[in-house]
């Protein structure tokens, strides 16, 4: 009984990771079900396979360290939003300003990848 319980738990966990594996290559191949940001990076010609594996929480992520150093520094989101926005908004160019301020050490690339995942629907 035991060793049946057994097999059938790993045929149902074989079967999990199956239907897993499968929507992995479903959404790599339909752009549509992938993050806007991606989607646009697609299109662009930026989504490197070096890059691929940077997506949303690693935006997430590095978008939240910088908001901590933010608050550790005194900084209010506000002045630092007043200071670099052109227009009422934050062009490409100075939000790279500001994440660099916080963030010195991040590549190029990833910081035009960050943008895309902060402005996600290209309105800026």
């Amino acid at each position: 009984r035991e060793k049946q319980r057994l097999q059938d738990l790993l045929t149902e966990r074989d079967e999990r990771i199956r239907r897993m594996e499968e929507d992995v290559t479903r959404i790599r191949k339909d752009p549509h079900l992938l993050h806007p940001a991606i989607q646009r990076l697609r299109k662009m010609g930026l989504n490197t396979p070096a890059l691929a594996a940077l997506g949303e929480r690693w935006a997430g992520y590095v978008l939240g360290r910088i908001s901590m150093a933010m608050e550790l520094g005194h900084c209010a989101f506000r002045s630092v939003f007043a200071n670099h926005a052109v227009g009422g908004y934050l062009t490409e160019e100075s939000f790279k300003a500001v994440i660099t301020q916080f963030e010195a050490s991040i590549k190029s690339d990833q910081l035009t990848r960050l943008w895309f995942f902060a402005d996600f629907d290209g309105s800026g």
